[in-house]
């Protein structure tokens, strides 16, 4: 699994990864950051966060070799990511746009021209999962 290193969703997803490990040992987490210390504007407790996700991880490297520079560095990480993994799992929702929308919108039309799968989760997806384990959960 590749992630890029992001707070929120991605270190979720690499600390999840990280707990398959114990069951999966073949499993492999690479974090690609953009650029070099990209998390040097968090707070404390994120960068020991990101800390740690990055200390349990296989490969750790940035596309960029320099620190923030341009928003270029964004999207040649996510072309990096595009050229390099056969197909994307994102959690995004289109009706609340955010900087995901970028690697999205280039991911779909990626696929368009190449064998490349693009599996969305969105808000409403969650929600689903959530009634229906509190459904069920009521219902024992």
């Amino acid at each position: 699994m590749i992630i890029s290193g992001q707070l929120g969703v991605e270190l979720w997803a690499g600390e999840a990864v990280i707990a398959l490990k114990r069951a999966y040992p073949h499993i492999r987490l690479a974090i690609i950051t953009p650029f070099l210390q990209h998390e040097s504007n968090w707070n404390d407790k994120n960068k020991e966060y990101y800390q740690s996700i990055v200390s349990q991880a296989d490969f750790v490297q940035s596309v960029s070799n320099k620190p923030y520079i341009s928003p270029m560095q964004f999207k040649n990480r996510d072309q990096f990511l595009l050229n390099k993994t056969d197909g994307m799992l994102i959690f995004y929702d289109e009706e609340k746009e955010g900087s995901p929308q970028y690697i999205w919108n280039n991911a779909k039309k990626y696929a368009e021209n190449h064998k490349y799968e693009v599996l969305q989760i969105s808000f409403y997806d969650v929600q689903q999962i959530i009634e229906e384990a509190v459904y069920e959960h009521n219902n024992e």
